[in-house]
Formats: structure tokens, C-alpha cells, sequence
């Protein structure tokens, strides 16, 4: 009877193992497949993370092979959202990417619920510097510390040569994080591409979120 047990718990520990190693379950000390397990390629699509059900896709804009280091970016809005309204009272205020609310909502609730551990793992924390908007001189709110962000209009730029190249492959308007004409408005890029630099404001609630992320490999 005790040989029994023993070998009925080395059954179940072997199961509950490889269950954890499936679903790469927290606090079970063990880690799913990392989703980058090789050096990608600029242009290259990974699929991490998921939201409402749905896996997000996401395709590479920059490789930093010193580093072992990859930018990317979402391949489309993964969901609408204000840019700043944390008391969902629809009102403009003034703010920058570093104070609005879509910024505390990417690092906080949506990393942690979007993410498994073995993804956030790989996913770094990054300076990143939003300048000010030169035609209209509204201040960017200088540089916070982020795992996820918004692309920059200069960024946006860097990496996407025409209009057509930064549409929104669903049709649809999304934010980015440099300042519009002030503080209450934001850059957008239109559903077909192009920015729009004096913005919308901050409290429409229909913008496209496309955020990036440096991860590790």
C-alpha cells in the first residue's frame, strides 16, 4: 500500500507539473515558453499577450542585437480608450503622457491582466522621452519610466516612412503620446495614416491603443 501512494504522488507531481509548464501558472516554479526564442527580424509579427480573449499580435520595429533587445509594436488597436479621464467624467484636462490615465492603466491593471509571468518577465522597463509639440510649444511632460507606451510622433516617424505604413489596419484612429496644441489634446494618427499634430482631445473615448514594448531575448 505505501509503494502505492508513492507511486500515485509521483504520478500526480509529474501531471501538476506539466500542467504548470503548459499554462505557465504563477508560483508553481516553473516557466512557459518564452515568446521570443531566437532573434527576430524588424517586420517580423510575435504573438504575446492576450485581451478579451483574443491573442495580441505585434511586429518588430527595431532589434538591438548588442543587447539582445527587441521594439515592438501592437499590429493594431488592441482596445479604445480615453487618453486621460480617471474619474470617467468626460471632461478635457489638462496632462501629459507621464500623468494621464491611460499610461497608469497600461503599466498597472493591463500588464498584469494581459501578460502571463513568463511574458512580463521578458518585457523591460524603458526611459522613455516625450518631447514637446514644436509648432504649438506644449510641453511633453519630459521622460517617465515605462514598460508599455505610446509611440512618440518622432518615433512614428523614425519607424513608418509613408501615411499608408502607420494606418491602423482596422480603419480606426489611434493615440500617441506627444502633446497636441495643449495640454488637453493629444497627437492621433488618422485610420488611413498621417498625424494629426493639433490632436484631439483627451477625454474622447474612442481612441485606438497601439502600445510598443522593448522586450528581452
Amino acid at each position: 500500500m505505501k509503494r502505492f501512494f508513492t507511486r500515485a504522488a509521483i504520478v500526480f507531481a509529474a501531471a501538476l507539473f506539466g500542467t504548470c509548464a503548459l499554462f505557465g501558472l504563477a508560483g508553481c516554479g516553473c516557466s512557459a515558453e518564452p515568446p521570443i526564442s531566437e532573434p527576430p527580424a524588424v517586420g517580423d509579427s510575435i504573438t504575446m499577450g492576450t485581451y478579451n480573449d483574443a491573442d495580441i499580435t505585434w511586429t518588430v520595429l527595431e532589434v538591438d542585437d548588442e543587447n539582445s533587445k527587441a521594439l515592438l509594436f501592437a499590429e493594431q488597436s488592441v482596445f479604445d480608450s480615453t487618453f486621460n479621464d480617471p474619474d470617467n467624467l468626460g471632461i478635457a484636462v489638462d496632462c501629459t503622457w507621464a500623468d494621464s490615465s491611460l499610461r497608469a492603466y497600461l503599466n498597472g491593471e493591463f500588464l498584469e491582466s494581459a501578460f502571463s509571468e513568463s511574458e512580463r518577465k521578458v518585457m523591460d522597463e524603458t526611459e522613455v522621452d516625450t518631447a514637446d509639440n514644436a509648432t504649438y510649444s506644449t510641453t511633453g511632460g519630459g521622460t517617465t519610466t515605462d514598460t508599455l507606451f505610446l509611440l512618440s510622433a518622432e518615433e512614428l516617424t523614425q519607424y513608418f516612412e509613408s501615411d499608408d505604413a502607420m494606418a491602423n489596419p482596422e480603419g480606426s484612429w489611434y493615440w500617441l503620446r506627444s502633446p497636441g496644441g495643449d495640454n488637453a489634446m493629444q497627437e492621433i494618427v488618422f485610420g488611413y495614416g498621417g498625424i494629426f499634430e493639433e490632436g484631439f482631445t483627451n477625454d474622447a473615448d474612442n481612441g485606438g491603443v497601439r502600445p510598443a514594448v522593448w522586450v528581452s531575448f
